[in-house]
């Protein structure tokens, strides 16, 4: 079972990265999206084959490692991940224009990708997967959107949770998984904390990003440095794709982590030299594409303005400081993350990687001293990555690896582990340390049925068409005379309005 969950979670990254690339030459080429859909159906899956025949393992697990009780309980934690991300319901005013997004595409398919109003995310291949399902399926946009979609990408983030814990700290990633869902239904001090980019926010691009991303290019990276095999290296170039899948973010997020990896690492040796090249040119393809929005005239993401984002607007300059406050928080929980990233590579019981775990965390912990971190990254990529590249240390995993180490305390005051009492009084101080919960009405969360995430109301405003559609159960129902875009003909001053499909519904 653990072998099928492995496959599983390597095989969504494999055909989401190839689906990227193909929707990313599909724009350069002037296709439709009707046309990439095609196109996708068949060609996604035949180089995901042939790669997988190609380079992949031939076997996976040694029978002590993989057995029936352990795939059990990872079945347990997936379902709960899955339950959890349909029953807690956080609208998000950004879905104005993701959804928006995803019905454009449905609402004119055969309009050239390069026609179609969708900047400043040039690349949205998170919701040409929402529209595409849809589309093969006919099933209502609102249903795979909210529910299908985010439920396969919860069980996949549970999945790198585990393969990363068990990598780092063996047989205590049971220990840790269940502090990973701790922490999702806690942490949610302010708007920006990693848990809210968690399980409560899967229908979201930037929220896979955090949570499947950030740990699966940790755990392949660990996994090339520790045995060189071809197969490690392949995948971490897919991470990278599937992650500008997931949102342009990534095109600054996951180069910057190889690099503070690479940073950390560095080594004369030629052996190391040659490694950590083929990992360098892992970031081809976000370097072309970062070179492509900053400098091209498409505008791309948040290029506009050299200003940073922080709490109080937008403003000249801030200290990296500020910027961890804005997105860890300033309580217990906040400051509890920072101890623990400090804290883990002692907890590392996997001696090959230690050693390396350990420089990561020092680099990581560098930047986060030096006051000008943020502001200097912000103005050399865009404003928001003031904040953003804080995405690339992995306090979520921090705290998972040192509270399964303090569970392993074996100093005993009578019949009781001094462990379980430690770890039990830590949890407790976790979860009341602030009435701020992610599953709180505090942070505007609400447990219920599975549902769309959207405000209760019979309209849905659509910002890339600057106009309402009605809801109508998992249906959104768009007039003609709200469904049309007005297109700059290129190369001349002709603005042409084109009208979607007609009275329909999604």
């Amino acid at each position: 079972m653990l072998n099928f969950f492995i496959l599983l979670s390597e095989q969504s990254l494999l055909y989401f990265g190839n689906f990227t690339i193909l929707g990313i030459l599909s724009y350069f080429a002037g296709l439709s999206f009707y046309e990439y859909s095609l196109l996708s159906l068949f060609c996604v899956p035949t180089v995901s084959y042939v790669i997988c025949r190609a380079f992949g393992p031939r076997h996976i697990a040694s029978s002590s490692e993989y057995n029936k009780t352990n795939g059990l309980l990872l079945l347990t934690f997936i379902t709960a991940s899955i339950f959890l991300t349909l029953c807690l319901n956080r609208p998000d005013a950004d879905d104005q224009w993701y959804l928006g997004l995803s019905v454009l595409f449905l609402d004119h398919l055969h309009l050239p990708l390069q026609l179609l109003p969708i900047k400043p995310y040039i690349f949205p291949i998170h919701e040409y997967s929402t529209s595409l399902l849809s589309l093969i399926t006919k099933a209502p946009l609102l249903l795979i959107y909210y529910l299908c979609i985010p439920a396969f990408w919860a069980a996949i983030a549970v999945i790198f949770q585990y393969r990363i814990l068990q990598y780092l700290v063996g047989d205590r990633w049971k220990v840790g998984l269940f502090v990973f869902f701790i922490i999702m239904l806690t942490w949610g001090d302010v708007h920006r904390t990693p848990a809210n980019f968690g399980l409560v926010r899967m229908f979201q691009g930037k929220a896979c990003l955090v949570t499947i991303i950030i740990p699966a290019i940790l755990y392949y990276y660990f996994k090339y440095v520790s045995n060189r095999k071809p197969w490690n290296a392949i995948m971490l170039f897919y991470c990278v794709l599937s992650g500008i899948g997931f949102t342009p973010t990534a095109i600054i997020v996951c180069p910057l982590l190889l690099l503070v990896l690479l940073v950390s690492d560095v080594c004369l040796n030629m052996s190391q030299l040659r490694r950590s090249l083929c990992i360098a040119l892992v970031c081809v393809v976000p370097v072309i594409l970062g070179y492509f929005y900053l400098y091209s005239n498409l505008s791309g993401i948040h290029v506009e303005s050299h200003k940073v984002h922080t709490a109080r607007g937008l403003v000249d300059a801030t200290t990296t400081y500020e910027m961890i406050k804005f997105s860890l928080g300033t309580g217990f929980r906040g400051w509890f993350a920072l101890v623990c990233l400090v804290v883990s590579p002692f907890c590392i019981s996997n001696t090959l990687i230690r050693d390396k775990f350990r420089n990561f965390i020092v680099v990581c912990g560098i930047l986060l001293a030096i006051p000008y971190t943020s502001e200097y990254i912000a103005k050399f990529t865009y404003p928001t990555s003031s904040w953003r590249w804080l995405w690339i240390i992995p306090f979520t995993l921090c705290i998972s690896i040192v509270m399964s180490m303090v569970l392993r305390i074996s100093f005993k005051v009578g019949t009781f582990n001094i462990g379980g009492i430690v770890i039990s009084i830590l949890l407790i101080i976790y979860v009341g340390s602030s009435e701020r919960l992610v599953l709180s009405e505090q942070n505007y969360t609400k447990i219920g049925l599975p549902g769309a995430k959207i405000p209760q109301r019979k309209t849905f405003y659509l910002r890339n068409y600057g106009a309402f559609a009605s809801v109508q159960g998992y249906r959104l129902f768009l007039k003609k005379e709200n469904s049309k875009i007005s297109i700059k003909e290129p190369g001349s001053d002709l603005v042409t309005t084109y009208y979607g499909r007609g009275n329909r519904l999604f």
